[in-house]
Protein backbone atom coordinates (compact mmCIF):
# COMPACT_ATOMS: atom_id res chain seq x y z
CA UNK A 1 0.00 0.00 0.00
CA UNK A 2 1.40 3.21 -1.00
CA UNK A 3 1.15 6.05 1.76
CA UNK A 4 -1.34 8.90 1.07
CA UNK A 5 0.47 12.26 -0.67
CA UNK A 6 -1.88 14.19 -1.11
CA UNK A 7 -0.40 16.77 0.65
CA UNK A 8 2.23 19.37 -0.10
CA UNK A 9 5.71 18.49 -0.57
CA UNK A 10 8.58 20.32 0.50
CA UNK A 11 10.24 20.27 -3.16
CA UNK A 12 7.30 21.89 -4.41
CA UNK A 13 7.39 24.95 -6.25
CA UNK A 14 5.93 27.84 -4.50
CA UNK A 15 5.82 25.31 -0.90
CA UNK A 16 6.53 28.24 1.23
CA UNK A 17 7.28 31.80 0.39
CA UNK A 18 8.84 33.91 3.19
CA UNK A 19 6.47 36.99 3.13
CA UNK A 20 2.82 34.67 3.35
CA UNK A 21 3.67 31.39 4.74
CA UNK A 22 2.93 28.30 3.34
CA UNK A 23 0.27 28.22 0.60
CA UNK A 24 -2.79 26.54 1.05
CA UNK A 25 -4.48 24.63 -1.34
CA UNK A 26 -7.94 26.05 -0.78
CA UNK A 27 -9.34 28.50 -3.41
CA UNK A 28 -9.89 31.37 -1.32
CA UNK A 29 -6.17 30.99 0.05
CA UNK A 30 -4.67 31.04 -3.28
CA UNK A 31 -6.83 33.84 -3.88
CA UNK A 32 -5.45 35.78 -1.14
CA UNK A 33 -1.66 34.86 -2.06
CA UNK A 34 -2.05 35.71 -5.37
CA UNK A 35 -3.45 39.36 -4.56
CA UNK A 36 -0.37 39.77 -2.00
CA UNK A 37 2.23 38.72 -4.88
CA UNK A 38 0.41 41.73 -6.98
CA UNK A 39 0.59 44.38 -4.47
CA UNK A 40 4.07 43.25 -3.26
CA UNK A 41 5.32 43.27 -6.90
CA UNK A 42 3.12 46.76 -7.38
CA UNK A 43 5.39 48.47 -4.16
CA UNK A 44 8.27 47.01 -5.13
CA UNK A 45 7.87 48.87 -9.32
CA UNK A 46 6.24 51.95 -7.57
CA UNK A 47 9.36 52.41 -4.73
CA UNK A 48 11.86 52.02 -7.92
CA UNK A 49 10.06 54.44 -10.38
CA UNK A 50 6.95 55.77 -9.17
CA UNK A 51 3.67 54.98 -10.52
CA UNK A 52 3.82 55.96 -13.73
CA UNK A 53 6.37 53.28 -14.37
CA UNK A 54 3.86 50.50 -13.48
CA UNK A 55 3.01 48.58 -16.44
CA UNK A 56 0.67 45.50 -15.77
CA UNK A 57 2.38 42.82 -17.87
CA UNK A 58 5.67 43.85 -15.30
CA UNK A 59 3.70 43.67 -12.50
CA UNK A 60 2.53 39.95 -13.07
CA UNK A 61 5.68 38.62 -14.18
CA UNK A 62 7.36 40.30 -10.96
CA UNK A 63 4.82 38.46 -9.11
CA UNK A 64 5.46 35.22 -10.65
CA UNK A 65 1.27 35.16 -11.84
CA UNK A 66 -0.56 34.86 -15.22
CA UNK A 67 -1.19 38.49 -16.79
CA UNK A 68 -5.01 37.67 -16.93
CA UNK A 69 -4.55 36.94 -12.97
CA UNK A 70 -4.46 40.86 -12.61
CA UNK A 71 -8.17 41.16 -14.03
CA UNK A 72 -9.84 38.45 -11.13
CA UNK A 73 -7.87 41.62 -8.26
CA UNK A 74 -7.55 45.01 -9.53
CA UNK A 75 -9.82 46.33 -12.13
CA UNK A 76 -6.97 48.50 -13.12
CA UNK A 77 -3.00 49.75 -12.49
CA UNK A 78 -5.03 52.96 -11.05
CA UNK A 79 -6.77 50.06 -8.41
CA UNK A 80 -3.69 48.56 -7.56
CA UNK A 81 -2.15 52.07 -6.94
CA UNK A 82 -4.65 53.00 -4.43
CA UNK A 83 -4.48 49.29 -2.64
CA UNK A 84 -0.68 50.10 -2.16
CA UNK A 85 -1.36 53.91 -0.93
CA UNK A 86 -4.03 52.40 1.22
CA UNK A 87 -1.35 49.96 2.82
CA UNK A 88 1.19 52.75 3.08
CA UNK A 89 -1.16 55.11 4.86
CA UNK A 90 -2.50 52.85 7.50
CA UNK A 91 1.41 51.88 7.99
CA UNK A 92 1.96 55.76 8.48
CA UNK A 93 -0.60 56.01 11.23
CA UNK A 94 0.33 53.50 12.67
CA UNK A 95 4.14 54.53 13.23
CA UNK A 96 2.34 57.57 14.56
CA UNK A 97 -0.03 56.46 16.60
CA UNK A 98 2.92 54.15 18.22
CA UNK A 99 4.50 57.75 19.26
CA UNK A 100 1.32 59.09 20.53
CA UNK A 101 0.23 56.23 22.84
CA UNK A 102 4.27 56.41 24.39
CA UNK A 103 4.21 56.16 28.12
CA UNK A 104 5.93 59.42 29.73
CA UNK A 105 4.07 62.49 29.74
CA UNK A 106 0.83 62.43 27.17
CA UNK A 107 0.79 66.11 26.49
CA UNK A 108 4.45 65.68 24.94
CA UNK A 109 3.50 62.23 23.62
CA UNK A 110 0.44 63.58 21.53
CA UNK A 111 2.70 67.19 20.52
CA UNK A 112 5.41 64.54 19.12
CA UNK A 113 2.81 62.27 17.05
CA UNK A 114 1.67 65.47 15.70
CA UNK A 115 5.10 66.95 14.79
CA UNK A 116 5.83 63.58 13.42
CA UNK A 117 3.68 63.43 10.80
CA UNK A 118 4.30 66.83 9.85
CA UNK A 119 7.87 66.26 9.42
CA UNK A 120 7.06 63.27 6.65
CA UNK A 121 6.57 65.96 4.14
CA UNK A 122 10.18 66.99 4.47
CA UNK A 123 11.56 63.28 5.44
CA UNK A 124 9.06 61.39 2.47
CA UNK A 125 7.53 64.06 0.21
CA UNK A 126 6.60 61.55 -2.51
CA UNK A 127 4.37 59.58 -0.01
CA UNK A 128 2.62 62.76 0.98
CA UNK A 129 1.61 63.87 -2.00
CA UNK A 130 -0.06 61.26 -2.96
CA UNK A 131 -1.54 60.95 0.77
CA UNK A 132 -3.29 64.92 -0.28
CA UNK A 133 -3.45 64.29 -4.16
CA UNK A 134 -4.85 61.05 -4.77
CA UNK A 135 -8.71 60.48 -4.68
CA UNK A 136 -9.61 59.33 -0.89
CA UNK A 137 -5.87 59.57 0.33
CA UNK A 138 -6.80 62.48 2.75
CA UNK A 139 -9.80 60.43 4.03
CA UNK A 140 -7.85 57.07 4.09
CA UNK A 141 -5.09 58.69 6.63
CA UNK A 142 -7.90 60.55 8.28
CA UNK A 143 -9.81 56.92 9.52
CA UNK A 144 -6.82 55.43 9.99
CA UNK A 145 -5.38 58.05 12.16
CA UNK A 146 -7.94 59.20 14.35
CA UNK A 147 -8.37 56.25 16.60
CA UNK A 148 -4.89 57.20 17.63
CA UNK A 149 -5.68 61.21 17.68
CA UNK A 150 -8.69 60.59 20.10
CA UNK A 151 -6.49 58.33 22.62
CA UNK A 152 -3.53 61.09 22.45
CA UNK A 153 -5.58 63.54 23.85
CA UNK A 154 -8.28 61.91 25.75
CA UNK A 155 -4.76 60.65 27.73
CA UNK A 156 -3.67 64.44 28.12
CA UNK A 157 -7.25 65.84 29.95
CA UNK A 158 -7.46 62.70 31.90
CA UNK A 159 -4.20 63.75 32.67
CA UNK A 160 -5.50 67.40 33.49
CA UNK A 161 -2.88 68.42 30.99
CA UNK A 162 -5.05 69.70 27.92
CA UNK A 163 -8.39 71.37 28.54
CA UNK A 164 -10.45 70.62 25.56
CA UNK A 165 -14.17 71.44 25.61
CA UNK A 166 -15.14 69.08 22.55
CA UNK A 167 -12.68 65.83 22.09
CA UNK A 168 -14.59 65.41 18.71
CA UNK A 169 -14.02 68.99 17.21
CA UNK A 170 -10.45 69.18 18.26
CA UNK A 171 -9.57 65.77 16.77
CA UNK A 172 -11.15 67.08 13.44
CA UNK A 173 -9.32 70.20 13.41
CA UNK A 174 -5.87 69.04 14.64
CA UNK A 175 -5.86 66.49 11.59
CA UNK A 176 -7.08 69.08 9.07
CA UNK A 177 -5.06 71.71 10.12
CA UNK A 178 -1.85 69.25 10.08
CA UNK A 179 -2.77 68.04 6.63
CA UNK A 180 -3.37 71.71 5.75
CA UNK A 181 0.28 72.61 6.94
CA UNK A 182 1.37 68.95 4.80
CA UNK A 183 0.32 70.83 1.55
CA UNK A 184 1.74 74.45 1.93
CA UNK A 185 4.98 72.50 3.03
CA UNK A 186 5.05 70.38 -0.06
CA UNK A 187 4.23 73.50 -2.47
CA UNK A 188 7.49 75.29 -1.39
CA UNK A 189 5.52 77.51 1.01
CA UNK A 190 6.47 77.19 4.22
CA UNK A 191 10.18 76.56 6.05
CA UNK A 192 11.66 74.16 7.95
CA UNK A 193 10.90 74.06 11.25
CA UNK A 194 6.61 74.00 10.49
CA UNK A 195 6.11 70.79 13.08
CA UNK A 196 7.40 73.37 15.84
CA UNK A 197 4.96 76.17 14.79
CA UNK A 198 2.22 73.55 14.31
CA UNK A 199 2.99 72.26 17.92
CA UNK A 200 2.73 75.39 19.50
CA UNK A 201 -0.58 76.55 18.19
CA UNK A 202 -1.90 73.37 19.32
CA UNK A 203 -0.61 73.41 22.53
CA UNK A 204 -1.92 77.04 23.14
CA UNK A 205 -5.65 75.83 22.06
CA UNK A 206 -5.34 73.08 24.18
CA UNK A 207 -4.89 75.47 27.32
CA UNK A 208 -0.86 74.92 28.10
CA UNK A 209 0.81 78.01 29.42
CA UNK A 210 3.32 79.93 27.18
CA UNK A 211 6.53 78.72 28.72
CA UNK A 212 5.42 74.81 29.08
CA UNK A 213 3.91 75.20 25.16
CA UNK A 214 7.37 76.38 23.58
CA UNK A 215 9.17 73.74 26.23
CA UNK A 216 6.89 70.75 24.78
CA UNK A 217 7.58 72.03 21.00
CA UNK A 218 11.28 72.64 21.38
CA UNK A 219 11.50 68.92 22.65
CA UNK A 220 13.69 66.33 20.04
CA UNK A 221 11.65 63.98 18.60
CA UNK A 222 12.00 60.29 18.84
CA UNK A 223 12.96 58.34 16.15
CA UNK A 224 10.51 57.31 13.68
CA UNK A 225 10.73 53.86 13.51
CA UNK A 226 11.41 52.94 10.13
CA UNK A 227 12.93 49.55 8.91
CA UNK A 228 14.43 49.70 5.49
CA UNK A 229 12.44 46.98 4.08
CA UNK A 230 9.67 47.88 5.10
CA UNK A 231 6.32 47.91 3.39
CA UNK A 232 4.42 50.60 4.06
CA UNK A 233 6.52 53.64 3.27
CA UNK A 234 7.31 53.87 -0.69
CA UNK A 235 7.95 56.27 -2.85
CA UNK A 236 4.76 56.68 -4.83
CA UNK A 237 5.45 59.54 -7.51
CA UNK A 238 7.70 62.28 -8.11
CA UNK A 239 7.25 65.39 -7.69
CA UNK A 240 5.12 66.81 -10.95
CA UNK A 241 3.90 63.59 -11.46
CA UNK A 242 -0.01 62.72 -12.78
CA UNK A 243 0.01 59.85 -10.14
CA UNK A 244 -3.25 58.17 -11.51
CA UNK A 245 -6.01 59.16 -13.33
CA UNK A 246 -8.40 59.78 -10.16
CA UNK A 247 -5.56 61.95 -8.93
CA UNK A 248 -6.73 65.60 -8.47
CA UNK A 249 -4.83 68.62 -9.64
Amino acid sequence: MHADRTGPRSGDAGFFDRRVGPVSRTPDRRRQRTRRRLLDAGAEIIADRGASGLRIAEITSRAGVALGSFQNHFASKDELVAAVVGESIEALAGEIGAVAEADGDPAESAIAALRRFVRRAYEDPELCRVLVNLDHGERLFVEASRPFAETALSRACDAGRFAIDDLDIAVSSIIAGALAVVRRILDGHVGADADRVVALSALRAFGVDEPEAARIARLPLPSSHEAPARRGTVAVGRPGEDLSSGARS
